[in-house]
């Protein structure tokens, strides 16, 4: 294409000529600035090992054009002038082809290359630039190009062809990004250096190669700054995932101090009791007002707290260690909620208790049976914990947007300053019961995680003296037909207080 460019420009404007000193200095400026740059990118890919070892040559050829070309735009367009470019063209192709050649194994030679190249290419640009009349004449009587010019430029043309060709046989060995760039890196400034001889200063071709170079010059190098940005989004979000592992840290920091605490009061307090008590009857020592029913009943009390705390504890262990992971299924709630509700009916007696259960028995809901059922363990505890004595628990299927399943209790209520902390491990919200029930504390904050772990999610709502209302978010729920069942009208008044 740019070969074919150049026939239809020799074709349609042979004569043509552009004299713009300034717009030259631009275009020479933002291509020596490119190059620079793109030779740090290399520099700093190298270091890290993420290209090929052989692109130290590219980074030192990137250097010199970039240096040479930067004193070009300058110049005046004399000798000097023609004679920094075509040496930046002929140094550049040179350093180009070398890519076939390797590189020295030792870290500290392999550095020299691009140091040497920059000293070099710095102090020659400097002292010609400061003494034009030290270069070679490269214009003839009438303005044009002598074949000195055209010589350095069409070798350094041939080497950056060399390095083509040695780019895309890698690529095809083993594709890389990079590698296909470089390719078309070289091959766009082979041509230009081919064809610079047949340009003529200021004219139509001369103006298109000088075109050519910089658009290789800004692929390059927006490939770069493209690579670079991601490399530094990865960066960030490494940072942030390091952020977010040391609060996972914290949290199990101050997870296990509750253990601890726990541990050694919730369990150490009804020990003391239990040994007393027992160090008691092995001495056989019954005082009159001994009432062994009383110690019997405190004991079996402390042993249950003791039970359910365990239980608590190994829960959230396989939970957090990742030894419980849910398994979805499809099922009938109502059904579901029905057996559930069985296992309670011991403990509602003995507060005088009932649950209500409504929920359209043809409803069909997403979860996991043990997570879920786990949850509902939890929340039907607690409302049996704090209800008084003849009050009645609701178990509804929540039908306002969002749906959800809810377990509402008229008991004592939550605090309002506690409402925020429940669902919290490393804050302490565990009460006494309105029949002195003791917990874990642990209850809430893994049912919440075990319904985010479902794909679901657990809200509260709660009126201090009013009672509780805690909402199960499925990720799931449709209704289907079942044959012979009637679906009974939800009645949701007792809801309408919690929203």
């Amino acid at each position: 294409m740019p070969l074919l460019m150049v026939a239809i420009l020799l074709q349609t404007w042979p004569d043509t000529s552009w004299n713009h000193y300034l717009f030259h200095t631009f275009i020479e400026g933002v291509g020596s600035t490119a190059a620079l740059f793109i030779a740090i990118f290399i520099i700093m890919l190298l270091q890290n090992r993420q290209i090929d070892r052989n692109c130290v040559w590219v980074a030192a050829a990137m250097i010199a054009m970039g240096l040479l070309d930067g004193f070009h735009s300058i110049s005046n367009p004399d000798d000097s002038f023609v004679w920094l470019h075509a040496l930046s063209t002929f140094v550049g192709g040179l350093l180009f082809s070398l890519v076939g050649l390797g590189v020295p194994q030792r870290q500290r030679t392999f550095w020299v290359i691009p140091a040497l190249v920059f000293a070099i290419a710095l102090t020659f640009g400097c002292l010609t630039w400061m003494n034009p009349h030290w270069a070679p004449p490269m214009l003839d009587a009438g303005g044009k190009f002598i074949p000195l010019p055209k010589l350095l430029n069409a070798f350094g043309g041939v080497g950056f062809i060399a390095a083509w060709w040695y780019f895309t046989y890698h690529n095809a060995r083993q594709p890389r990004y990079e590698q296909i760039l470089l390719a078309n890196h070289s091959l766009l400034f082979g041509i230009t250096g081919l064809i610079f001889g047949q340009s003529a200063l200021w004219d139509s071709i001369w103006w298109f190669w000088h075109l050519l170079r910089v658009i290789a010059y800004v692929i390059l190098l927006y490939y770069f700054f493209v690579f670079f940005h991601r490399q530094i989004q990865q960066q960030l979000q490494a940072t942030q995932e390091a952020q977010q592992d040391r609060m996972r840290a914290e949290e199990a920091t101050l997870l296990k101090d509750k253990f601890i605490s726990l541990v050694s009061h919730d369990l150490k307090s009804p020990l003391c009791a239990l040994n007393g008590f027992l160090g008691l009857m092995g001495r056989e020592i019954y005082p009159a007002q001994l009432n062994l029913n009383s110690y019997l009943a405190s004991s079996k009390k402390a042993i249950q707290r003791m039970s359910t705390l365990i239980d608590d504890l190994l829960k959230l262990e396989r939970f957090k260690t990742g030894k419980l992971q849910p398994a979805n299924t499809v099922f009938f709630l109502a059904d579901f909620i029905d057996e559930l509700v069985l296992q309670w009916e011991g403990m509602c007696q003995a507060k005088d208790l009932t649950i209500v259960v409504d929920i359209p028995p043809e409803l069909q809901v997403t979860a996991d049976h043990t997570l879920l059922a786990q949850v509902i363990h939890n929340l039907l505890n607690n409302a049996i914990k704090f209800s008084h004595k003849g009050q009645s628990i609701e178990i509804q299927w929540k039908r306002q947007q969002p749906a959800a399943l809810a377990v509402v209790d008229h008991g004592i209520g939550i605090p309002i300053d506690m409402q925020f902390s429940l669902f919290r491990y490393d804050v302490t919200t565990s009460r006494r019961g309105t029949a002195g029930e003791s917990g874990s504390g642990f209850g809430l904050p893994l049912s919440s995680d075990l319904m985010r772990a479902m794909g679901g999610d657990l809200g509260v709502q709660s009126k201090p003296g009013q009672g509780s209302a805690f909402f199960l978010f499925l990720p799931f729920y449709r209704s289907v037909t079942r044959p012979n069942v009637a679906a009974p009208e939800l009645e949701s008044a007792s809801l309408e207080s919690w929203g």
